[in-house]
C-alpha cells in the first residue's frame, strides 16, 4: 500500500515539473518574440538615410578647399535637422546619384527639377528653388529660344533637365558636356554653338573662372528645383515636405538664401552692355550739367547775396564817413524809445556839431572837409561802447544813441568826447573843437519832441561859445 502511494506522489512530482517547464517556455518564446518585434521596430524607426547630390553644380554645389558648399548644401544641412530619421548627404556623379536612388540603394536626389519623365520614377517634395534655364553662346551665335536652337550643336548635361526639353525635338542636336565648366571651354573653342545651363550655375562659373566673350541669349524653361524620393515612397516625401516647411517657417530658408545672394552673378550680352554704356554715359552728362547748373545757381547766389549786402550797407551807411545814415539811426531810435517805454530803460541822445566847420571848407577846400569829417568819425568810434550807435545826421552834424545810459553819463561821454577831439590834429587843421547838446528820453514823448530838446541844448552850447556840453 504504502509503495503504491509513493509511486502515485512520484507521477504527481514528475507531471508537475513538466508542466512547469512547459510554461518557462512558453513566457520565453513570448518575450522573445516581444523583445524582437521592438528591435525590429526601433531598427526600422531609426534607419539611416541616404540624400545624394550632383557635385558640380556651383553655386549650389561645388568644392572650395576641400570642403563642399553651396547653397543647396546650406538647405540639406538644415533639413537634415529637422528629418525624423537620421540623414546621410553625399554628393558625387550626378548620373550615378539618379541610378542608386532608382535601385534603392539611396532614398533621395537634392536639387532637381520636375519633369513628365521623370515625374514617371520619382515622386518631388515641395519646391526647393527657382531655376531659370538660359541659353548661353559666344558673340557669333545668338539664339533666343528652343525654335532658334534647330541646327545648332547645343551643349547638355547627361542627365539634366534640358536635354528631356531638348529631346523632344528630332531636328535640334544635342552634345553631352561632362559639366557645365567643361562646356563652356568647349564653347569658347568654338567645337559649340550654345550651352544650355541654369542662369545663377552658368553666370557663376563665367564670372569665376572668367570665361571671355559669352554672352546670355534667351531663356528656354522656368521651374522649380524640389526633392526627389523613388516613386511610391511616400512616407518619406511626407517627411521631407514637413521639414522644408519648418526650414521655411523659422526663417532658415530666407536667411540661407541671403547669405548666397551675393553669388548671382550678372552676364549681359554685348547689346546689353552697349545700352547699359550709353545709359551711363547719358546719366553722367545728367549730373554733369546739373552739377553745374547747381554750381552756377550757388555762384549766382553768391553774388546776388554780396549785391544785396552792398546795397543794403548803402541805404544804411554814410559812404563818405562808413557811420550809419539818418534813415537807419531812426529806426534804432524807435527801438530804443520803445524799450524804454516797455521797460524803462534809459537812453540818451548826443547831437554833435564841429565848430566853424564852413570855415574848414571855404579856407581849405571841400576835399580837407571831407577828410576831416572822416578823421573825426573814426575817432568817435574808438570813444564810444559797442552798444552806442553813431551816425552822419546831416553835413557836419553827427548823433550819438547812447543805449542803458541817463543823463549824467551821457555828459560824462560828451565831455569824453569833447576833450579827445580838442586834443586831436585834423592835418592842415591844427585844432578842431565841438559842440554837444544832450538828452535823456522821457517817457511817452514823441521822437519829434525828444529831438527838440537835443537840438535846443546845441542850439545853446553855441550860443555860449561852442566847444562845450549842454545838457537837456
Amino acid at each position: 500500500m504504502m509503495g503504491c502511494l509513493l509511486k502515485i506522489k512520484g507521477n504527481k512530482i514528475v507531471f508537475s515539473i513538466l508542466v512547469f517547464v512547459f510554461l518557462c517556455f512558453l513566457s520565453n518564446e513570448k518575450a522573445h518574440s516581444k523583445f524582437s518585434n521592438t528591435g525590429q521596430k526601433g531598427a526600422s524607426d531609426t534607419k539611416q538615410l541616404l540624400f545624394l547630390g550632383n557635385k558640380t553644380l556651383p553655386p549650389m554645389i561645388y568644392t572650395q578647399k576641400g570642403k563642399t558648399t553651396g547653397i543647396v548644401v546650406d538647405l540639406a544641412e538644415a533639413l537634415k535637422k529637422r528629418m525624423e530619421q537620421p540623414v546621410e548627404i553625399k554628393y558625387m556623379d550626378w548620373s550615378q546619384a539618379q541610378q542608386l536612388v532608382l535601385e534603392g540603394r539611396a532614398d533621395a536626389l537634392l536639387q532637381i527639377n520636375p519633369s513628365q519623365d521623370r515625374e514617371k520614377i520619382y515622386d518631388f517634395s515641395d519646391s526647393l528653388l527657382e531655376s531659370e534655364f538660359s541659353i548661353f553662346s559666344s558673340s557669333g551665335c545668338a539664339p533666343r529660344g528652343i525654335s532658334d536652337l534647330k541646327g545648332v550643336r547645343v551643349g547638355v548635361e547627361k542627365n539634366g533637365l534640358p536635354i528631356e526639353l531638348l529631346k523632344r525635338d528630332a531636328f535640334i542636336k544635342t552634345v553631352i558636356i561632362p559639366d557645365i565648366l567643361s562646356g563652356f571651354h568647349l564653347l569658347s573653342r568654338g567645337e559649340l554653338d550654345v550651352i544650355i545651363a541654369d542662369r545663377w550655375v552658368g553666370c557663376y562659373i563665367v564670372a569665376e573662372h572668367k570665361i571671355k566673350n559669352i554672352m546670355i541669349r534667351g531663356t528656354i524653361e522656368r521651374s522649380n528645383s524640389a526633392i526627389a524620393v523613388k516613386k511610391g515612397n511616400l512616407a518619406l516625401l511626407q517627411n521631407i515636405n514637413k521639414a522644408l516647411a519648418e526650414l521655411k517657417e523659422d526663417g532658415t530658408y530666407a536667411k540661407i538664401l541671403r547669405k548666397w545672394e551675393p553669388k548671382q552673378i550678372a552676364v549681359y550680352t554685348k547689346e546689353q552692355v552697349f545700352t547699359r554704356q550709353i545709359f551711363m554715359i547719358a546719366m553722367l552728362c545728367v549730373l554733369f550739367v546739373l552739377a553745374l547748373s547747381v554750381l552756377l545757381l550757388l555762384k549766382e547766389i553768391k553774388k546776388r547775396k554780396k549785391l544785396n549786402e552792398k546795397l543794403k550797407n548803402m541805404a544804411t551807411t554814410d559812404p563818405l564817413t562808413g557811420l550809419l545814415n539818418r534813415r537807419a539811426v531812426e529806426h534804432l531810435i524807435d527801438r530804443e524809445m520803445y524799450r524804454k517805454n516797455r521797460y524803462d530803460h534809459h537812453v540818451s541822445l548826443l547831437l554833435l556839431d564841429l565848430d566853424h566847420f564852413k570855415q574848414i571848407n571855404d579856407q581849405f577846400g571841400h576835399a580837407v572837409g571831407d577828410e576831416v569829417l572822416a578823421k573825426f568819425s573814426e575817432k568817435i568810434k574808438t570813444i564810444v561802447r559797442k552798444t552806442d550807435s553813431i551816425a552822419r545826421w546831416g553835413g557836419e552834424e553827427f548823433i550819438i544813441l547812447a543805449s542803458d545810459t541817463d543823463i549824467t553819463n551821457a555828459v560824462l561821454l560828451a565831455e569824453k568826447i569833447r576833450k579827445t577831439v580838442k586834443s586831436t590834429e585834423f592835418g592842415k587843421i591844427k585844432t578842431l573843437t565841438t559842440s554837444i547838446g544832450v538828452a535823456e528820453y522821457h517817457c511817452e514823448e514823441n521822437f519829434l519832441q525828444w529831438y527838440k530838446r537835443v537840438d535846443g541844448a546845441l542850439y545853446k552850447a553855441k550860443i555860449e561859445g561852442r566847444d562845450r556840453v549842454v545838457a537837456a
